[in-house]
C-alpha cells in the first residue's frame, strides 16, 4: 500500500463518525460498480482530476444515493490516492467503519463467528474463494449459510467480501473487516489463541496488557486450538506473542536438528 493510500485511508474513521444518513448498501454498491468499470475508477481515483468535475460526475453516476452517501463518496474522491485503483479499496473501508456506528450488535463477534465457520469447511472456504463461481452463487451461498444468524450489517460485508475478494482467502478479508470495525469503534483486536479455555480473569489480566502496550483497549477474542498443548499465542495486526508449548517444542527440535 502507497504511502498517498495509507494516508486516505487513515481520514476515514472520523470522516465515518460525521456522516450521517450514508448508506451501507449503497456505498457496497458504489463498490461493486466501481470493480466493473475501470474507466470509472481512473475518472474518480486520478489525483489531477478537477474536483468539481469529480463531484459531477459522482451526481450523475450515484445520483440516487442518498445525501449522506454522496458526502462520503465526495470525502473518498477528493483525498489523493497512491494510484486510482485504490479508490475502491477506501470505498469498501468507509462501508466497512459505517457498518461499525450503525449496527446495534457485536458486529465484530459476528464477523469473527463466520470466519470460524468459513474455516471449519474446506469446501466452502474454496467455492467462496474460487474464481469461477459467478458473484451472485457467492451470495446465495453466504445468505444460505448465515442470511438467518447474523445482522443485516455483517451480511452485508460478508456478501461484499466474497464478490470482491482482496486476498486468497476469504476467512482473511473477514478478519481484516473485524480488526476494521474494531477500530472503528476505538479498539484494537487481539486474538488470544489457547489449548483450553481460560477463565474471565484471565483474559481481564492479557486484556490489561495489551492496553498498557499498545496505548488501547482491545476486543478479546479467544479462540481453543488443543494443537498448542500449552500455553498462549496473542496475535493484534502483525505482531504474536507465542508462548505456546507446541512452539516451544518445535524450537527445541530445531535447536537439538543444528
Amino acid at each position: 500500500m502507497g504511502s498517498l493510500t495509507r494516508a486516505a485511508l487513515q481520514t476515514l474513521p472520523s470522516a465515518v463518525a460525521e456522516a450521517k444518513a450514508a448508506s451501507v448498501a449503497e456505498l457496497f454498491a458504489v463498490g461493486r460498480a466501481l470493480h466493473g468499470s475501470p474507466a470509472l475508477i481512473r475518472a474518480l481515483g486520478d489525483d489531477f482530476a478537477d474536483s468539481k468535475a469529480a463531484s459531477a460526475l459522482v451526481e450523475k453516476v450515484f445520483g440516487k444515493a442518498s445525501s449522506g452517501t454522496k458526502k462520503l463518496l465526495t470525502h473518498l474522491i477528493g483525498s489523493t490516492w497512491s494510484k486510482p485503483a485504490d479508490l475502491l479499496e477506501g470505498v469498501e473501508e468507509a462501508g466497512i467503519r459505517l457498518a461499525a456506528v450503525t449496527a446495534t450488535g457485536d458486529l465484530a463477534g459476528e464477523l469473527l463467528s463466520v470466519d470460524r465457520v468459513i474455516k471449519a469447511q474446506p469446501d466452502v472456504q474454496l467455492a467462496l474463494t474460487g474464481k469461477r463461481a459467478p458473484a451472485e452463487a457467492k451470495r446465495a451461498m453466504v445468505d444460505a449459510l448465515f442470511g438467518k444468524k447474523i445482522s443485516a450489517e455483517a451480511l452485508a460485508i460478508v456478501s461484499h467480501l466474497v464478490t470482491q475478494p482482496r486476498s486468497s482467502r476469504i476467512t482473511e478479508s473477514v478478519v481484516r473487516a473485524a480488526g476494521t470495525v474494531c477500530d472503528q469503534l476505538g479498539v484494537g483486536l487481539a486474538e488470544v489463541r489457547v489449548a483450553s479455555a481460560i477463565g474471565e480473569q484471565q483474559m481481564t489480566n492479557i486484556a490489561g496488557m495489551l492496553e498498557a502496550q499498545y496505548g488501547r483497549a482491545h476486543y478479546m477474542d479467544q479462540v481453543v486450538d488443543p494443537g498448542l498443548v500449552g500455553g498462549i499465542r496473542i496475535r493484534v495486526g502483525d505482531h504474536v506473542m507465542d508462548q505456546s508449548v507446541a512452539t516451544q517444542l518445535a524450537d527445541m527440535r530445531r535447536q537439538l536438528a543444528s
